[in-house]
């Protein structure tokens, strides 16, 4: 074991003696644990700290392919979409109604259907 000297203010003083003698131990022991148990919190964050980017990495492998299946399950969603719409254009223009007014209504309809809670849409169908 090593000796180590070194000076603390008066408040730091009171407060080593006021908590070593609740302790019911030296100040110097109390000193001893409190550096010891800062140095161990310091070697704790290190260690999270040089964690934290592997972590981070191995989430993002493992999220990638899954990422990747939402992407294109969601293409080939607007894909579909886009294809009954255009479906839907031809159908009401071979009956002669106007597409156009049709569109503004359907889009309306739709922007205040997806603002709307999703339980009352649940409970809709």
């Amino acid at each position: 074991m090593k000796y180590i000297k070194f000076y603390v203010s008066d408040e730091v003083h009171t407060k080593i003696k006021e908590l070593s003698r609740r302790n019911r131990e030296p100040m110097s022991e109390f000193a001893k644990k409190a550096i010891e148990k800062e140095l161990d919190a310091a070697d704790g964050e290190q260690a999270i700290d040089a964690l934290l980017p592997i972590v981070r990495r191995a989430v993002r492998d493992i999220m990638k392919p899954t990422e990747e299946r939402w992407a294109k399950i969601n293409a080939k969603n607007a894909i579909q979409s886009g294809t009954a719409f255009y479906l839907l254009l031809q159908v009401l223009e071979m009956a002669n109604v106007d597409t156009k007014e049709a569109r503004i209504e359907a889009r309306k309809k739709s922007v205040v259907d997806l603002k709307s809670d999703l339980y009352e849409i649940v409970d809709d169908l």
